[in-house]
């Protein structure tokens, strides 16, 4: 069965816990959102295969949430298009789903779907490409850039001052979120840590620093799902990312300096 990227946005923490649950038993890589505001944030971070809404916002917020999406998708080289599914109270049980009547929602699941429902949607409304495999290589962290100083530059405007500036905050940041992180594992502190490590997350998004990135969403998740076990295995890849991308961060800000 095909592993799935998934988004899921549903404004009931009880539903949203259950549906995330379901979908992580069969290890597909779900982050649970509880508001379209952190949907939309989710869209600059994380590579997505679908989006499934528990329950349905309003018409207008979606129309602009998929909006977004979609021009996000239109700026990515070789992007592919994620559906856009929602539970209905309307389709009937057992687990089953319908395609979307040409509107902004793709299809919609039924109440109790499951992974065979899911994969048989994303085989219809995204034939031969939104699954985790493409090409039949599994996609994987590693194939990610560690840093772009390029694009990290010409974000701060070639500024060598804001440069220097933003690499040194961060490394000093990482000091004191790094242990944060690993003092909340051990607390049982599951809230604490997924804040945390949204945080570094978006400074490492603000970096052009794709692979710790990635895996600080990873563990943001792990920790919204309260994977204790996970969230150990994260922390330690995302520090050794880290500590992998800390000598490219000194060179260039040494660079810039000189």
């Amino acid at each position: 069965m095909n592993k799935f990227r998934i988004l899921l946005v549903d404004a009931d923490p009880d539903r949203l816990e259950q549906f995330s649950s379901m979908l992580g038993e069969d290890d597909h890589n779900v982050l649970p959102v509880i508001s379209l505001e952190e949907a939309e944030e989710a869209l600059f971070v994380l590579k997505i295969d679908v989006v499934i809404f528990g329950s349905l916002f309003p018409e207008a917020e979606i129309e602009i949430f998929v909006d977004r999406l979609r021009g996000i998708e239109n700026t990515q080289k070789n992007a592919l298009r994620a559906p856009v599914l929602a539970v209905s109270p309307d389709l009937t049980d057992p687990p089953g789903w319908a395609p979307g009547r040409g509107g902004i929602i793709d299809g919609y699941l039924t109440r109790l779907f499951d992974s065979g429902t899911l994969s048989a949607a994303m085989a219809e409304l995204s034939p031969g490409g939104a699954a985790a495999k493409r090409d039949g290589q599994e996609t994987s962290l590693e194939n990610l850039p560690i840093f772009e100083p390029d694009k990290f530059r010409q974000q701060v405007a070639y500024d060598p001052d804001l440069t220097v500036e933003i690499i040194e905050l961060f490394l000093e940041e990482r000091k004191v979120e790094v242990p944060e992180m690993q003092a909340a594992i051990e607390n049982g502190e599951f809230q604490r840590l997924s804040e945390v490590a949204h945080t570094i997350k978006g400074s490492l998004s603000s970096l052009h620093a794709a692979l710790a990135r990635d895996r600080a969403q990873e563990l943001e998740t792990a920790a919204k799902k309260r994977d204790g076990t996970g969230c150990r295995r994260l922390l330690g890849e995302l520090a050794e990312d880290l500590n992998v991308l800390e000598p490219l961060l000194l060179r260039l800000r040494d660079e810039v300096k000189s």
